[in-house]
């Protein structure tokens, strides 16, 4: 979920393929209130993540490319 400094809300939907330490895909705009109700069902573009550290308790470091 995103929230701007107005207190607006909009969350996101993404799917992908490839490996846990790289992967890339598209993503879609699910929700949002204020400015951003009127992008809910539409496409947001792609994005990369890339795993950066998987720790030892099951969880991972990463960064995320959006629209790049």
């Amino acid at each position: 979920m995103y929230r701007d400094v107005d207190g607006n809300k909009a969350s996101i939907e993404w799917s992908g393929t490839g490996t846990i330490g790289d992967m890339r895909g598209d993503w879609r705009w699910v929700s949002g209130d204020g400015p951003y109700a009127d992008l809910v069902g539409q496409s947001g573009g792609t994005f990369r993540g890339v795993t950066i550290t998987n720790w030892e308790d099951g969880m991972a470091t990463g960064v995320a490319y959006w629209n790049k």
